[in-house]
């Protein structure tokens, strides 16, 4: 008798993933005993960038950007059927001056704060773009900002024109501006002070206005992010309480962890297992687990309680549906 290696694989369990870091260990009993969790193994070695730009390309936003942190225009999110477009985020408004349209002015959202409870602000805007585009300034990150400058090609110069105001100023008249601010978040310039004007120190405390806050840092292993109770819009409240994101950049240990329930929610599963689900190996107990996705979505979850086949359901990477609600 032979068996295939995606049955060996399906069947193998935890003999089969030797030095897992902890959280893997936490078993779906103890996950959603006393709160919500969503336990994502994701496919990188190590946890991007939390002080604000995330680094590992633009599927890290999902992990420690839009999840932390918000930016002045958002893509629509709750959407399935249809592309999502631009929708107010930290910025209720923005306009082109008609007399200079290389001049934008953006209204700023009121009553916004901090996870470590300070205000949003212009003066907030301003600073922000100082610490990815002003090299001469004190606070200026490097690191940060070799993330989003390249996606800030347009802007040449911004200024604060009222407590809730800012104008940017772009190189030339660009009609597509407004889609570059999808990635620059904002951090707090408060807690930045706060923590001795360390960027080191602001990446294990970071402070964003996002949907959940940082509450553990392990790097090159997993974080864990927890529910922002104040979270300033109700359509983005998580459901979850708590997220666990585990590093397992190898594509068989995270659809094992997948199968095995050691973890809720997977991306990029290994090709051979994808079938799994509808054809479980013989004398398996796994057939009570499923995986769904679509096609072209990376990302994959265990769904409990099914009994055979393989539902398809648009995810975060393919519809920009938050993966978290």
């Amino acid at each position: 008798m032979s068996l295939s290696r995606r049955a060996l694989l399906g069947a193998s369990g935890l003999a089969a993933l030797p030095g897992l870091p902890s959280p893997w260990a936490v078993s779906p009993a103890q996950a959603q005993a006393a709160e919500r969790v969503i336990r994502y193994g994701i496919s990188m070695a190590d946890i991007p960038q939390t002080t604000g730009q995330p680094d590992r390309g633009a599927g890290a936003y999902q992990f420690t950007g839009y999840t932390l942190y918000d930016p002045l225009i958002a893509w629509e999110m709750d959407v399935a059927d249809r592309p999502g477009k631009l929708v107010p985020g930290l910025a209720t408004s923005w306009e082109a001056d008609p007399a200079d349209r290389k001049k934008w002015t953006l209204k700023l959202r009121e009553g916004v704060t901090f996870h470590d409870g300070s205000a949003f602000d212009a003066d907030a805007v301003v600073w922000n773009f100082e610490k990815v585009l002003n090299p001469q300034a004190p606070h200026f990150d490097n690191r940060q900002a070799a993330q989003v400058r390249p996606r800030l090609p347009s802007v040449a110069a911004w200024r604060k024109l009222d407590a809730m105001t800012v104008e940017v100023t772009t190189k030339a008249v660009d009609s597509i501006f407004p889609y570059q601010l999808l990635w620059f978040l904002i951090s707090s310039p408060a807690q930045y002070e706060k923590l001795g004007r360390s960027w080191e120190r602001f990446a294990d405390q970071p402070s964003g206005t996002g949907p959940f806050r940082l509450a553990k840092l392990v790097p090159r292993a997993s974080a864990e992010l927890v529910r922002n109770p104040a979270y300033w819009n109700p359509a983005r409240v998580p459901k979850a309480e708590r997220i666990i994101l585990v590093c397992a950049p190898e594509a068989v240990t995270r659809s094992n962890a997948l199968l095995t329930g050691q973890v809720d929610f997977i991306e990029t599963p290994a090709p051979d297992m994808v079938p799994v689900s509808a054809n479980p190996a013989p004398g398996s107990s796994r057939t009570s687990r499923r995986m769904s996705g679509t096609t072209t979505s990376a990302c994959w979850k265990a769904r409990p309680g099914a009994t055979s086949g393989c539902a398809r359901r648009p995810t975060s990477r393919s519809t920009g549906t938050a993966w978290w609600r």
